[in-house]
């Protein structure tokens, strides 16, 4: 019972049975009607123009020889009574039987009660003979005959209802595998989509509703491989930014022990250094998972960007001047209000900024502006480096992409930065861009748009 195609097959079988006692109430009715009952009788009376034409026999013989012949050929075409057959009796008109096919009643005698239920037929005024149409049983009264063809009636109505009914269960039970076919490869598809086969996907047939489901099986599966293949990239990736800090720190406390080399000041610091470096990748990665499963949570306030971004660049001067480079500030003096965490904007600001000194060289410059745009804020970093190649630009959000594969993780960080950065602009419904022409001394520039707290 809990399968579709049976409940189908039995809401198919309710119908036809309803279908058939209905018909069998309104045959049942109407098989009762007196007008319906004079309406079969009347079928079956003897045809008017046989009457004519035994007549003109009688008068062209003289008399009844060779009647056989004709009555044959007529009975051939007389109607067929339901579920048998009709035969003509004729009789001279002394009531003595000279014709009946089916019977052997010639010669015989009609009764007085056949002879008035007869058709009599007449030549120039005078009786001949008489005619009479009936069954081959042997009913003689018209409530008998009505009785028979009623009997028939119902024998018909019972083989037509029990074909019908046969024919439409069989129907029905192939409607409904038909309907529900579909939905079974869809199961077989989920099932192996399930067993880690994440190539399967369902076939869009049936109707618009079964299509309507395997499209969106297919864009589940899809978005669920793609799920997929970035956790398998990203436990690579994280296994591979892992494993050079762990095996220097292994390497170098394996050959203290050795007594390879004292253990000294220096060693001590480049073994934190690697340390350092295993924290702040997995901070990173930390960061970068909460906000990718919205679970980072913002403490969103008013903030003037213009404001906040003249703030963050004082801490970032004398990075630059280390660096040999020099910090430009344009902001809107004007206040432009977004809604935003002030601490998860500043990190951001700090990525970006960070990783626009570690790919500019010296003697360049980097511009942090915060302005109004229409009905948009917009907080942009712009560096005068090398610039990123067009082929690169669509990657560079992606975790531990590097545009330069020869970047170590000193000179190049964990590689998560951006990712992250692009991941908590997304939380504060912002977006963010990229624009680079490639060629050194144009640099890159990344442009962060909010919508404004007061549009």
């Amino acid at each position: 019972m809990s399968r579709l195609w049976i409940r189908l097959s039995l809401a198919f079988g309710l119908v036809v049975i309803g279908s058939m006692l209905l018909l069998t109430t309104i045959a049942s009715t109407l098989s009762r009607d007196p007008r319906i009952t004079d309406a079969l009788l009347r079928r079956f009376e003897v045809p008017r123009p046989l009457i004519q034409q035994l007549g003109s026999l009688y008068a062209s013989e003289p008399g009844w020889a060779g009647v056989d012949v004709f009555l044959r050929i007529q009975e051939d075409a007389l109607p067929r009574a339901p579920m048998g057959r009709l035969a003509l009796l004729l009789a001279d008109a002394s009531g003595r039987i000279v014709y009946d096919r089916f019977g052997d009643r010639a010669g015989d005698l009609m009764s007085p009660a056949d002879r008035e239920t007869s058709t009599q037929i007449m030549v120039n005024g005078a009786l001949v003979g008489y005619l009479r149409l009936e069954p081959v049983a042997d009913l003689t009264t018209d409530v008998e005959m009505a009785a028979f063809f009623q009997q028939q009636f119902w024998e018909l109505l019972l083989l037509i209802s029990l074909v019908v009914g046969s024919m439409s269960t069989v129907a029905g039970i192939a409607v409904s595998r038909t309907l529900t076919a579909p939905l079974r490869r869809l199961a077989a598809t989920a099932r192996r989509f399930g067993a880690k086969d994440f190539t399967a996907r369902a076939e869009v047939r049936g109707s618009a509703e079964v299509a309507e489901v395997a499209h969106a099986f297919n864009d589940m599966a899809g978005a669920l491989a793609r799920a997929e293949l970035q956790r398998r990239a990203l436990l690579a990736d994280i296994a591979h930014e892992l494993r050079t800090p762990l095996t220097v720190l292994k390497s170098n406390l394996q050959a203290i022990l050795d007594g390879l080399y004292d253990f000294s000041h220096e060693e001590a610091a480049q073994l934190l250094e690697q340390t350092d470096l295993l924290s702040r990748l997995v901070a990173d990665l930390h960061d970068l998972s909460q906000a990718e499963a919205q679970q980072l949570r913002l403490e969103l306030d008013l903030l003037d960007l213009p404001t906040f971004t003249q703030k963050q660049a004082g801490q970032y001067k004398a990075l630059c001047e280390a660096a040999g480079l020099t910090l430009h500030v344009e902001v809107e003096p004007q206040p432009v209000l977004i809604s935003a965490d002030a601490s998860r904007l500043g990190q951001v600001l700090h990525n970006l900024v960070t990783n626009a000194i570690t790919h500019t060289p010296r003697g360049g410059s980097i511009t942090l502006r915060a302005a109004r745009e229409g009905a948009s804020a917009v907080l942009s970093v712009q560096d005068t480096g090398a610039g990123i190649a067009p082929e690169h630009l669509p990657h560079i959000f992606e975790r531990f992409y590097r545009v330069d594969k020869s970047r170590t993780r000193a000179t190049g960080g964990t590689g998560l930065g951006l990712a992250i950065v692009r991941a908590i602009v997304d939380l504060h419904g912002a977006q963010i861009t990229a624009h680079s022409e490639g060629v050194s001394g144009s640099g890159t520039t990344f442009v962060i748009t909010f919508p404004l707290a007061d549009a």
